[in-house]
């Protein structure tokens, strides 16, 4: 592992730990709702679906996604007016930037995903955050392959939740639950020792990604 990998995770430990603590005194306004920043991730997002006709080269540094998409996964753990983040965008009196680009995003992402989850292993920044972690630590545990399932679970539920339960949750305040943050520091412990636990086990865009590659073998099947 080189020194800039070192740094890099030296690095993010030290600012979610920092996040962690201090997160009620961090007013991220200034970016999470700056027209500017939105701008630059529509443009940012357009640039990888040119990218796999044109192979820019330039947009193959993983880091570059790092940056933009990370504060946009991140600032819905750390407030939200919801007790579960990421899924009620729609409801919300006061939407981050994930709120005003979630419509957008998700849709661009499962896209993106049905090219062999290019998404999954190229540009999401928790799939670049778990890379690193799984680095730091020699020792893996595999779990059961049955455990996988859980994703789909996972997608049902968020499937449920948005067709039955609008406002489920709400908080009336920008802040951060209890459940949340100790789920969050569950799955980024878990990230050091199992490969890409949140992706594996927990994701809802990798499992729609999962259930378009099986559809895609299960018709080429057929079709031979």
């Amino acid at each position: 592992m080189g020194k800039r990998e070192d740094f890099a995770i030296a690095f993010l430990i030290f600012i979610s730990i920092i996040f962690l603590i201090f997160q009620r005194y961090f007013d991220f306004s200034m970016i999470m709702f700056s027209d500017i920043y939105i701008g630059l991730v529509y443009l940012l997002i357009v640039l990888i679906f040119l990218q796999t006709i044109f192979d820019w080269k330039f947009l193959k540094k993983k880091l570059i996604y790092y940056i933009f998409f990370l504060p946009i996964a991140i600032y819905p753990v750390l407030k939200c007016y919801f007790k579960i983040p990421y899924i009620f965008c729609k409801s919300c009196p006061r939407k981050c930037i994930w709120g005003h680009l979630r419509e957008f995003i998700v849709q661009g992402f499962i896209i993106i995903n049905i090219d062999k989850r290019s998404w999954c292993f190229n540009y999401c920044p928790f799939g670049y955050l778990q890379d690193l972690n799984k680095k730091t630590v020699n020792k893996r545990i595999t779990l059961p392959k049955k455990l996988g399932l859980s994703r789909y679970v996972v997608l049902a539920a968020i499937i449920y939740l948005l067709l039955f339960f609008g406002r489920f949750g709400f908080k009336a305040e920008y802040s951060v639950t209890l459940i949340v943050l100790i789920f969050t520091a569950v799955i980024f412990i878990l990230s050091f020792v199992v490969h890409r636990f949140f992706c594996n086990y927990f994701c809802p865009i990798g499992a729609v990604g999962d259930l378009v590659l099986k559809l895609e073998k299960l018709f080429k099947k057929r079709q031979s």
